[in-house]
């Protein structure tokens, strides 16, 4: 059996904001395909810098004096209120209220500080669906900036693929994440049901809270989910993402709406 997918303990290119909230499913179709292999690169990283907040980015919390977790910034949303957000998984946020910031080079000497997660969940709802998730929200001098919406080059993030729609893939349909850790990797689906979205792509320890997603031949992506337990080489869960931007009142932000 998966056990949670740990938030890694170490010790102490961009979009301008432009698109547009998805309000409706896209009419994005397979044949899914893989972009990277089941162990991608090959290469652990300690951290995933970036000039400014994007997916795929390390996000790390003030667990003590001399201890940070790491997760990674999952999927761009946006608020009733039009507040710019990303999220990640639930249990990523230890402490309520903990600092968070990110890394802007890759020697880790200059960093962004984030708002603290809120918002976060993590368990089964009367409904019997499982979820994991937990919010931070960008300041808006960082709103007003550029940020990343990008989950993979090349990619173009059209909408959120249903949890019914999800369950109806077919087993061994490519699947996949981009993980502050790992970085990209794809892997063939197991078994979706209402509360697990399982697949093969590769995991460690820091990759939680990053996007799992199917992407076509053309680049089209639907988003699936939040990496929430493993990690392993070879099997990993998600919480489903729709479900999440339901209960928060959240909209996806996607590409190619500019104008919508």
């Amino acid at each position: 059996m998966a056990v949670a997918a740990a938030a890694a303990l170490i010790p102490a290119l961009l979009a301008t904001p432009t698109a547009a909230a998805a309000s409706e499913p896209p009419n994005v179709t397979g044949p899914w395909v893989s972009l990277a292999p089941v162990e991608g690169t090959g290469v652990t990283h300690d951290f995933t810098a970036a000039p400014a907040p994007r997916p795929g980015v390390s996000i790390m919390q003030q667990v003590s004096t001399d201890q940070v977790s790491l997760c990674t910034a999952s999927w761009p949303v946006i608020s009733t209120g039009s507040h710019v957000g990303y999220l990640t998984a639930g249990h990523c946020d230890l402490i309520k209220g903990a600092p968070v910031w990110m890394y802007t080079n890759d020697q880790g000497t200059k960093k962004l500080t984030l708002s603290p997660l809120q918002n976060s969940e993590r368990g089964v709802d009367t409904d019997g669906q499982g979820h994991d998730s937990s919010l931070f929200f960008l300041s808006q001098s960082q709103q007003d900036k550029a940020y990343g919406t990008e989950i993979a080059d090349g990619v173009k993030l059209r909408g959120v693929m249903s949890v019914s729609d999800a369950r109806k893939l077919r087993a061994g349909t490519p699947v996949c994440m981009n993980g502050s850790r790992s970085g990209l990797t794809c892997g063939p689906l197991i078994a979706a049901d209402s509360d697990d979205f399982e697949w093969g792509g590769k995991a460690v320890s820091g990759d939680s809270g990053a996007p799992v997603f199917v992407v076509n031949g053309k680049g089209d992506a639907l988003a699936i989910g939040m990496l929430q337990r493993g990690p392993t080489d070879t099997d990993n869960f998600a919480t489903y993402l729709s479900p999440v931007l339901s209960r928060l009142g959240l909209r996806l932000i996607v590409d190619g709406e500019e104008e919508s």
